[in-house]
């Protein structure tokens, strides 16, 4: 019995740092059903992608420079309701947690988890499935 193949879960990565977005590429890159399509550094672009027709899940770093990351994710959601989006931080803050699914993220993974719980993230978002780093679960 043959498996059928899927398409790959594809990935607009929103991350203003270079070395950062350098490290989750390469988090990534071993997964043969998630591909990293497009690559931006501030949220204009990440919304110029979307109404350019970008399909699939968005992997936003919620401390953008030059707005955050909350506000970011609303525009997204109005830009793109259909697209998941996946909330990436340093803060552990259960406040930021709270805030980024209140503004409609599928999933919030802290930065120092990426290795164990991003690929997951992506994963479930894509299935309309929340997630939620371990770390953060009370």
């Amino acid at each position: 019995m043959c498996e059928a193949r899927h398409e790959p879960i594809n990935i607009l990565l929103v991350e203003d740092s270079v070395s950062i977005r350098n490290v989750l590429r390469n988090v990534l890159r071993p997964n043969d059903d998630i591909k990293v399509i497009a690559e931006v550094s501030d949220r204009f672009s990440a919304l110029k992608r979307i109404e350019e027709g970008f399909q699939g899940v968005v992997v936003l770093d919620i401390n953008l420079p030059e707005l955050d990351g909350i506000k970011a994710i609303r525009q997204i959601k109005r830009t793109g309701p259909e697209l998941p989006v996946v909330a990436l931080s340093f803060q552990s803050d259960i406040r930021y947690l709270q805030e980024s699914f209140k503004a409609g993220a599928s999933g919030f993974v802290l930065k120092e988890r990426a290795n164990e719980d991003l690929p997951e993230a992506i994963r479930k978002a894509a299935k309309e499935i929340n997630f939620i780093s371990i770390d953060l679960v009370p």
